[in-house]
């Protein structure tokens, strides 16, 4: 007698499963792992202030800028002459302008407060 209920709960869940009930089951959601989100935001913080506050940055303008003047085509050689002119702004600008939530949430490791609207 149980070994026939058995094979009838296994029989009804099988049955379920093949009949398309599946859908009622809820979908895996991001886990809150704070230890995660916290290191992302610690690597993120550490990199902005990296970026902002890195000596090498405008050096590697004028590093840069003679190789550019070995390029034979004119258009291709103000291009490079104008990036480099402009990379070390916009490096700066970059970072002292990035939203570490963002970032972090973004990559999936970070999950980004609700904003409630009344």
């Amino acid at each position: 007698m149980l070994k026939r209920l058995f094979i009838l709960i296994v029989i009804l869940g099988v049955n379920e499963v093949t009949l398309g009930l599946e859908n009622s089951v809820s979908p895996l959601k991001q886990p809150n792992c704070r230890l995660l989100c916290g290191t992302c935001l610690c690597l993120a913080r550490i990199t902005q202030r990296f970026l902002e506050f890195e000596p090498f940055i405008p050096i590697m303008s004028e590093i840069i800028s003679p190789l550019c003047h070995l390029i034979p085509k004119e258009e291709w050689k103000n291009k490079c002459l104008d990036v480099t002119d402009n990379l070390p702004e916009k490096i700066i600008q970059f970072a002292e302008h990035m939203n570490i939530l963002d970032e972090c949430s973004k990559l999936g490791m970070c999950q980004k407060p609700f904003n409630v609207k009344f």
